[in-house]
Protein backbone atom coordinates (compact mmCIF):
# COMPACT_ATOMS: atom_id res chain seq x y z
CA UNK A 1 0.00 0.00 0.00
CA UNK A 2 2.86 2.27 0.76
CA UNK A 3 4.46 1.49 -2.28
CA UNK A 4 1.07 2.41 -4.21
CA UNK A 5 1.14 5.74 -2.39
CA UNK A 6 5.02 7.18 -3.23
CA UNK A 7 4.35 6.28 -6.88
CA UNK A 8 1.32 7.99 -7.16
CA UNK A 9 2.92 10.89 -5.36
CA UNK A 10 6.12 10.51 -7.54
CA UNK A 11 4.01 10.63 -10.91
CA UNK A 12 2.02 13.20 -9.92
CA UNK A 13 5.40 15.24 -9.43
CA UNK A 14 7.75 13.80 -11.90
CA UNK A 15 5.22 12.08 -14.43
CA UNK A 16 5.87 8.37 -15.43
CA UNK A 17 9.33 6.51 -14.47
CA UNK A 18 11.55 6.39 -17.66
CA UNK A 19 13.61 3.17 -17.44
CA UNK A 20 15.68 1.26 -20.50
CA UNK A 21 14.15 -2.53 -19.90
CA UNK A 22 15.17 -5.69 -20.83
CA UNK A 23 12.25 -6.25 -23.48
CA UNK A 24 13.39 -2.62 -24.87
CA UNK A 25 14.51 -2.37 -28.35
CA UNK A 26 16.67 -0.22 -30.52
CA UNK A 27 17.68 -1.57 -33.74
CA UNK A 28 20.25 0.07 -35.46
CA UNK A 29 20.98 2.20 -32.17
CA UNK A 30 23.18 1.64 -29.26
CA UNK A 31 24.60 3.38 -26.13
CA UNK A 32 28.07 1.67 -24.60
CA UNK A 33 28.23 1.39 -20.83
CA UNK A 34 30.26 0.51 -18.32
CA UNK A 35 29.54 -0.53 -14.81
CA UNK A 36 31.71 -0.51 -11.52
CA UNK A 37 34.34 1.70 -11.97
CA UNK A 38 36.19 4.15 -12.31
CA UNK A 39 40.06 2.21 -12.01
CA UNK A 40 43.03 2.14 -14.38
CA UNK A 41 41.53 0.08 -16.57
CA UNK A 42 39.24 2.23 -17.84
CA UNK A 43 41.60 4.88 -18.97
CA UNK A 44 42.25 2.66 -22.02
CA UNK A 45 38.33 2.70 -22.35
CA UNK A 46 38.73 6.21 -22.67
CA UNK A 47 41.08 6.14 -24.74
CA UNK A 48 39.59 3.66 -27.23
CA UNK A 49 36.49 6.08 -27.06
CA UNK A 50 38.44 9.01 -28.70
CA UNK A 51 39.97 6.99 -30.96
CA UNK A 52 37.20 5.65 -32.16
CA UNK A 53 35.58 9.01 -32.21
CA UNK A 54 32.26 7.38 -29.66
CA UNK A 55 30.38 10.42 -27.46
CA UNK A 56 27.79 9.83 -25.29
CA UNK A 57 29.12 6.36 -23.13
CA UNK A 58 27.67 5.42 -20.02
CA UNK A 59 29.74 5.31 -16.44
CA UNK A 60 27.95 3.61 -14.24
CA UNK A 61 30.16 4.91 -10.96
CA UNK A 62 30.30 3.13 -7.74
CA UNK A 63 30.80 5.32 -5.11
CA UNK A 64 33.73 2.98 -3.39
CA UNK A 65 35.48 3.46 -7.06
CA UNK A 66 35.12 7.11 -7.21
CA UNK A 67 36.54 7.60 -3.78
CA UNK A 68 39.28 5.72 -5.01
CA UNK A 69 40.16 7.58 -8.49
CA UNK A 70 38.84 10.89 -8.95
CA UNK A 71 40.96 12.13 -11.25
CA UNK A 72 40.24 9.00 -13.50
CA UNK A 73 36.09 10.09 -12.98
CA UNK A 74 37.12 13.78 -13.97
CA UNK A 75 38.86 12.83 -17.10
CA UNK A 76 35.18 10.40 -17.84
CA UNK A 77 33.18 13.57 -17.67
CA UNK A 78 35.98 15.77 -19.47
CA UNK A 79 35.74 13.77 -22.17
CA UNK A 80 32.01 14.10 -22.16
CA UNK A 81 30.40 10.95 -21.50
CA UNK A 82 27.72 10.96 -18.99
CA UNK A 83 27.72 9.64 -15.33
CA UNK A 84 25.01 7.33 -13.98
CA UNK A 85 24.65 6.00 -10.52
CA UNK A 86 25.49 2.28 -9.24
CA UNK A 87 25.25 2.74 -5.57
CA UNK A 88 28.31 2.95 -3.06
CA UNK A 89 29.24 -0.36 -2.73
CA UNK A 90 27.49 -2.48 -4.90
CA UNK A 91 24.13 -4.63 -2.67
CA UNK A 92 21.25 -6.41 -3.75
CA UNK A 93 19.17 -3.17 -3.54
CA UNK A 94 16.14 -5.60 -2.69
CA UNK A 95 17.79 -7.22 0.63
CA UNK A 96 17.86 -3.51 1.64
CA UNK A 97 15.60 -1.44 3.65
CA UNK A 98 14.23 2.49 1.97
CA UNK A 99 16.82 4.47 4.29
CA UNK A 100 19.86 2.17 3.28
CA UNK A 101 18.59 2.09 -0.68
CA UNK A 102 18.59 5.87 -0.32
CA UNK A 103 21.82 6.29 2.08
CA UNK A 104 23.91 4.38 -0.89
CA UNK A 105 22.30 6.76 -3.63
CA UNK A 106 23.27 9.34 -1.61
CA UNK A 107 26.93 7.95 -0.54
CA UNK A 108 27.66 7.68 -4.59
CA UNK A 109 26.22 10.92 -5.50
CA UNK A 110 28.42 12.88 -2.49
CA UNK A 111 31.89 10.85 -3.76
CA UNK A 112 30.89 12.35 -7.45
CA UNK A 113 30.56 15.91 -6.07
CA UNK A 114 33.54 15.55 -4.51
CA UNK A 115 35.64 14.01 -7.24
CA UNK A 116 34.51 16.77 -9.35
CA UNK A 117 34.50 19.77 -6.90
CA UNK A 118 31.09 20.79 -7.78
CA UNK A 119 27.30 19.60 -8.07
CA UNK A 120 26.45 17.02 -10.72
CA UNK A 121 23.89 15.92 -10.20
CA UNK A 122 23.37 11.87 -11.21
CA UNK A 123 19.58 11.70 -13.07
CA UNK A 124 19.98 8.03 -14.00
CA UNK A 125 20.95 4.94 -12.16
CA UNK A 126 21.80 0.99 -13.01
CA UNK A 127 21.21 -1.41 -10.02
CA UNK A 128 23.48 -3.67 -9.46
CA UNK A 129 22.73 -6.67 -11.01
CA UNK A 130 20.09 -5.76 -12.13
CA UNK A 131 17.57 -6.83 -9.14
CA UNK A 132 14.60 -4.93 -8.52
CA UNK A 133 11.38 -5.02 -6.92
CA UNK A 134 8.36 -2.80 -6.90
CA UNK A 135 9.46 -1.11 -3.55
CA UNK A 136 13.08 -0.53 -5.17
CA UNK A 137 11.34 0.91 -8.41
CA UNK A 138 9.11 3.45 -6.06
CA UNK A 139 11.80 4.63 -4.22
CA UNK A 140 13.87 5.46 -7.28
CA UNK A 141 10.96 6.57 -8.73
CA UNK A 142 10.51 9.40 -5.75
CA UNK A 143 13.85 10.19 -6.29
CA UNK A 144 13.59 11.03 -9.72
CA UNK A 145 16.05 8.78 -11.17
CA UNK A 146 15.76 7.11 -14.53
CA UNK A 147 16.39 3.58 -14.12
CA UNK A 148 19.11 1.81 -16.57
CA UNK A 149 18.85 -1.86 -17.12
CA UNK A 150 20.39 -3.22 -20.82
CA UNK A 151 19.69 -4.91 -23.74
CA UNK A 152 23.20 -7.04 -24.69
CA UNK A 153 25.40 -8.32 -21.83
CA UNK A 154 28.31 -10.22 -22.98
CA UNK A 155 28.79 -11.48 -19.32
CA UNK A 156 32.90 -9.74 -19.47
CA UNK A 157 32.98 -10.22 -15.81
CA UNK A 158 33.11 -13.85 -16.01
CA UNK A 159 36.50 -15.64 -15.57
CA UNK A 160 35.90 -18.19 -18.67
CA UNK A 161 35.04 -14.64 -20.85
CA UNK A 162 37.58 -12.83 -19.45
CA UNK A 163 40.42 -15.70 -20.91
CA UNK A 164 38.56 -16.14 -24.10
CA UNK A 165 37.70 -12.49 -25.50
CA UNK A 166 36.47 -13.49 -28.75
CA UNK A 167 33.34 -14.97 -26.57
CA UNK A 168 32.48 -11.68 -25.68
CA UNK A 169 32.70 -10.24 -28.97
CA UNK A 170 30.60 -12.92 -30.52
CA UNK A 171 27.47 -12.15 -27.89
CA UNK A 172 27.44 -8.52 -28.72
CA UNK A 173 27.61 -9.27 -32.45
CA UNK A 174 24.84 -11.92 -32.28
CA UNK A 175 22.41 -9.52 -30.22
CA UNK A 176 23.07 -6.40 -31.06
CA UNK A 177 23.91 -6.83 -34.80
CA UNK A 178 21.74 -9.63 -35.63
CA UNK A 179 18.85 -10.12 -33.85
CA UNK A 180 18.63 -6.35 -33.94
CA UNK A 181 18.44 -5.55 -30.30
CA UNK A 182 20.65 -2.55 -30.33
CA UNK A 183 20.27 -0.71 -26.91
CA UNK A 184 22.56 -0.21 -23.85
CA UNK A 185 25.37 -2.72 -24.03
CA UNK A 186 26.55 -4.04 -20.52
CA UNK A 187 30.26 -3.97 -19.88
CA UNK A 188 32.48 -3.52 -16.80
CA UNK A 189 35.77 -1.43 -17.06
CA UNK A 190 37.22 -2.91 -13.92
CA UNK A 191 38.34 -5.80 -16.06
CA UNK A 192 41.47 -5.68 -18.46
CA UNK A 193 40.33 -7.64 -20.75
CA UNK A 194 37.05 -5.93 -21.59
CA UNK A 195 39.18 -2.53 -21.81
CA UNK A 196 41.47 -4.18 -24.42
CA UNK A 197 38.71 -5.38 -26.89
CA UNK A 198 36.37 -1.98 -26.52
CA UNK A 199 38.16 -0.92 -30.00
CA UNK A 200 37.44 -4.48 -31.93
CA UNK A 201 33.53 -3.61 -30.21
CA UNK A 202 33.91 -0.20 -31.46
CA UNK A 203 35.18 -0.99 -35.18
CA UNK A 204 32.20 -4.14 -35.13
CA UNK A 205 28.97 -1.84 -34.45
CA UNK A 206 30.38 0.66 -37.00
CA UNK A 207 31.15 -1.05 -39.59
CA UNK A 208 27.75 -2.79 -39.55
CA UNK A 209 26.03 0.45 -39.60
CA UNK A 210 25.36 0.65 -35.66
CA UNK A 211 25.04 4.25 -34.60
CA UNK A 212 26.66 5.29 -31.13
CA UNK A 213 24.18 7.58 -29.14
CA UNK A 214 23.45 8.42 -25.62
CA UNK A 215 20.87 7.33 -23.43
CA UNK A 216 18.83 10.40 -22.92
CA UNK A 217 18.37 10.21 -26.96
CA UNK A 218 17.25 6.27 -26.35
CA UNK A 219 14.80 7.26 -23.18
CA UNK A 220 13.47 10.46 -25.39
CA UNK A 221 12.69 8.15 -28.47
CA UNK A 222 11.16 5.58 -26.45
CA UNK A 223 8.83 7.81 -24.28
CA UNK A 224 8.14 10.44 -26.90
CA UNK A 225 6.88 7.44 -28.74
CA UNK A 226 4.71 6.34 -25.85
CA UNK A 227 3.15 9.72 -25.91
CA UNK A 228 1.83 9.50 -28.83
CA UNK A 229 0.11 6.04 -28.94
CA UNK A 230 -3.15 7.72 -27.14
CA UNK A 231 -3.41 10.20 -29.66
CA UNK A 232 -2.46 7.54 -32.94
CA UNK A 233 -5.37 5.50 -31.39
CA UNK A 234 -7.63 8.25 -31.11
CA UNK A 235 -7.58 9.16 -34.58
CA UNK A 236 -7.46 5.15 -35.35
CA UNK A 237 -11.19 5.53 -33.77
CA UNK A 238 -11.89 8.60 -35.13
CA UNK A 239 -11.28 7.23 -38.81
CA UNK A 240 -12.79 4.34 -38.13
CA UNK A 241 -16.32 5.99 -36.81
CA UNK A 242 -15.66 8.37 -40.39
CA UNK A 243 -15.78 5.46 -42.02
CA UNK A 244 -18.99 3.70 -40.98
CA UNK A 245 -20.78 6.70 -40.93
CA UNK A 246 -19.70 6.88 -44.69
Amino acid sequence: MICKIIRKIAGTIYGPLRMIDYSDRFEGRCVLTFDDGPNENTIKVLDALKMGNVHGATFCVQGTSVRKYPWILRRIVDDGHTLANHTYDHPHLPELTGRQIVQQLRMCQDAVNDALGKRYRLTQMRPPYGSLDYRVLAILHALNLEVLLWQVDPKDFLAENQLNPDSIVNVVFELAVKRGYGGLILFHDIHETTADIIPVIIRLLGSNGIEFTSVNELLDRKYHTLSLLPRVWHKVRQNHRDCIQV
